[in-house]
C-alpha cells in the first residue's frame, strides 16, 4: 500500500459534515412552513401551534448545538430558567 503523502484534512471533513447537518435542519423546518401558513388560512390553530412550538425549540436548542456553539448552552438555560 502507498503511503499517504498528504495529510488527512480532519478539521475540513468535520465542517463538511457539520454544513450537511445544518442544511438537512433547515431542509426539513422549511418544508414545515407551507403547512403552517396553510393552517392559518383554513383556521386550524390545532395543527399550527404545535408546529410553531417545535420549530421554535428546534431553533432554540438545536441550532446552537448544529452550529457547535457550545457556549450557547448556559445562555438558554439561564433564559429558560
Amino acid at each position: 500500500m502507498a503511503k499517504r503523502t498528504k495529510p488527512i484534512n480532519v478539521r475540513r471533513i468535520q465542517r463538511h459534515t457539520n454544513i450537511i447537518i445544518v442544511l438537512m435542519h433547515f431542509c426539513w423546518h422549511h418544508q414545515t412552513i407551507p403547512s403552517v401558513v396553510l393552517a392559518g388560512l383554513i383556521g386550524n390553530i390545532s395543527y399550527e401551534w404545535p408546529t410553531i412550538v417545535s420549530n421554535t425549540l428546534l431553533h432554540t436548542f438545536m441550532y446552537p448545538h448544529f452550529a457547535g456553539i457550545w457556549n450557547a448552552y448556559p445562555i438558554l438555560l439561564v433564559l429558560g430558567a
